[in-house]
């Protein structure tokens, strides 16, 4: 046993599993989008992606959606 106690040796196995939780913890939390990918399992688009980076690391952030921009375009070549 190289001359360790099992006390020491346990600890060495809790040590090294919180140094690979500290490691994960830190990697997703410098990569949110890759957590949703590999962890959770959902696929995001590359804007999805974009904003779910820009919500971990500002503290404000504005983003305006749309819907329908080509039907109101051509309503409004209709209308005119």
């Amino acid at each position: 046993m190289n001359g360790k106690t099992i006390q020491e040796i346990e600890q060495t196995k809790v040590e090294k599993l919180m140094n690979t939780v500290a490691w994960y913890a830190g990697y997703y939390r410098k990569n949110p989008h890759r957590f949703v990918v590999e962890v959770l399992g959902i696929r995001l688009k590359l804007f999805q992606k974009i904003l779910l980076w820009a919500m971990c690391f500002y503290n404000y952030i504005i983003y305006t959606a749309a819907r329908g921009q080509k039907i109101k375009i051509r309503l409004s070549l209709i209308v005119i």
